[in-house]
């Protein structure tokens, strides 16, 4: 599998070529611009087993609270789990993904205080 590092010194399974468009998702989300979901769906396409990605996309789909956008988030977990991550920070990101839409974090109940268990 090959390894690069993205702009953050992060090891990522992108190929070389392509870490230029994951570093412009990486700004964009940093910078909330418009330009991020489409240099998202650039990196995807070239590469749709890029299990970061796919994740990011998860967790962007699920911050934006809407309903209709968990089928979405649940696809891009099924997508990031079969891209096999394959850095600890993959991983990470992938776990994080599937306990979200698992539940966790969960909304605490009106008056009580968000707690781990």
């Amino acid at each position: 599998m090959p390894m690069s590092e993205d702009l953050c010194g992060s090891p990522t399974s992108l190929p070389s070529d392509l870490i230029g468009d994951w570093n412009r998702v990486i700004l964009g989300i940093l910078s909330h611009a418009a330009s991020t979901g489409p240099d998202l769906n650039r990196v995807l396409a070239a590469a749709p087993d890029f299990a970061l990605g796919q994740a990011i996309r998860g967790v962007s789909c699920l911050l934006l609270g809407r309903a209709e956008m968990v089928a979405v988030a649940r696809d891009a977990y099924a997508a990031a789990v079969t891209g096999a991550p394959a850095t600890m920070r993959e991983i990470a990101f992938v776990h994080a993904l599937g306990d979200w839409l698992n539940g966790r974090p969960r909304v605490p109940s009106r008056g009580s205080r968000w707690s781990c268990p």
